[in-house]
Order: C-alpha cells, then structure tokens, then sequence
C-alpha cells in the first residue's frame, strides 16, 4: 500500500512501474493506492488493472482498516520532508519500502531492519525491494514487528526538542 497524495514528488508513477516490472511472475500481488490529488487521472491511465487498486481519496476514519489490511508500505517519494504514513504504518506493524529522501528514513527506516530503503526514481530497485519483501513472508512479519518496537521507543520530538535546546545552550 502506498498513502499519499497524488503530486509529481510522491513519485507513485515510479511504484506502478515498480509493479509492472514484477506483476507477471507475481499474478496475486496487488499495490492498493490511497490518496488523491492532480495526478489521480494520469495514474489511473498507467495502472495495471490487475495488480494496482486506486482508492483515491479516504475518510481519516478508514486509514486505519486500510494500514491492518496491508502487508507493506511503499513510499517512493523523490523529495518527503518527513513522511508521516511511515509512522502510522510502523504502528501497524508494517515494514517500509521507502527512498533514501525522505525525512523520516534516518529515524525510523532501517534497511533490512525493518524495511528496505532504497534510492529515489529507481523503479527497478524499487521493484526488486517489492519482490525481496512479496518473496519472503518470514522477513516481512519480523521486519513488522521491528517496526512496532522502532516505534513504541521512538520519542523524536521530545529527542529533537532536547537536541535544539543543547545546541543553543
């Protein structure tokens, strides 16, 4: 699953290519899209029908069926200040496919820890992250759960808050 809004730098065109490269040999895996924004229309055009699922735009009371349903959140963003679906998704239990640029990487994205990080417009490095990840259900379950302890320790706002104020002193 990927939850965005549909803008050039969230970069979900790369996913569904992403998807196209690894959608034959995998005839059930399925990329369900939530969001929706000024490129919902061009990327209805470049969905496969068979293994991409645009839902468009949710209420908030809906997000969170749609985290429990999925198996991993993919955020291919060429430019993310933070991200916060990867928080809510580690929450969820989810590993993160995510690119190097986004801002919460660093903090909570750790490759093969509890997801695989991987460089931004690359779709067949995000492919191969996607295939990793649909091949090896075990990973996915124990890069699930580190992501629910990377989370329940996580206090970077108050870590953050206490680093600016060092910094001043």
């Amino acid at each position: 699953m990927s939850i965005a809004r549909f803008i050039p730098e969230k970069d979900l065109q790369t996913a569904l290519r992403a998807v196209n490269l690894i959608s034959s040999k995998y005839p059930d895996l399925l990329l369900v899209l939530v969001g929706g924004g000024p490129e919902e229309r061009t990327l209805r055009l470049l969905a496969n029908e068979h293994h991409v699922l645009i839902k468009g735009f949710i209420d908030a009371n809906q997000i969170a069926a749609h985290y429990a349903a999925s198996d991993v959140l993919v955020i291919p963003s060429k430019f993310e200040q933070w991200g916060l679906a990867i928080n809510e998704a580690m929450f969820f239990r989810l590993p993160v496919i995510a690119t190097s640029i986004v801002g919460a990487v660093p903090d909570l994205v750790f490759h093969k820890k509890n997801g695989l990080v991987v460089e931004p417009r690359s779709p067949s490095e995000l492919a191969g992250a996607m295939r990793y990840l649909y091949e090896h259900p075990e990973e996915r379950r124990r890069m699930g759960e580190e992501s629910r302890r990377i989370i329940e320790e996580w206090d970077g706002f108050n870590r953050s808050v206490q680093e600016f104020i060092r910094i001043l002193s």
